[in-house]
């Protein structure tokens, strides 16, 4: 389960119960608070444990067709990034945890600043599009 967040960005850990076996991630969509994603295991013999994959909406319930599409795309996401950590031998584990904590090596400046600039250009982007939402709600309640 640790390996979920470092092979895929999107997916963030929320909280993690060792002791039940309860992992929680979140993710965002667009124009979405995003959801939690509940991952639960239980050991059902020697060799098998169940995997339980909730997914729920941050705020509100699923409501419109292509919400429930997206739910289905992030079950079948994470069982396909469980799939990859368990095909990982553990020195592969130990060297991807290394990784995500040093951070990639030998980055250039313009890398760098290339890094920067998607998160300025994504944040003015959000601004924008919450500046032209209230322009429309304004000219319809003044028009």
């Amino acid at each position: 389960m640790p390996l979920i967040p470092i092979l895929h960005k999107k997916y963030k850990k929320t909280s993690e119960d060792e002791l039940l076996k309860l992992f929680v991630f979140e993710t965002t969509e667009f124009l979405s608070l995003g959801v939690f994603i509940d991952v639960s295991l239980a050991s059902t013999g020697e060799n098998k444990t169940d995997i339980t994959v909730e997914v729920k909406r941050k705020i509100g319930a699923f409501d419109q067709r292509h919400e429930v599409q997206l739910a289905n795309e992030h079950i079948a996401k994470v069982f396909e990034l469980i799939s990859l950590s368990l095909k990982k031998d553990d020195s592969e584990i130990e060297q991807l945890i290394i990784e995500e904590k040093e951070g990639p090596k030998n980055l250039t400046t313009k890398e760098k600043n290339v890094k920067t600039n998607k998160k300025i250009f994504k944040i003015f982007g959000y601004v924008l599009l919450i500046w032209l939402v209230i322009s429309v709600i304004v000219a319809i309640a003044v028009g």
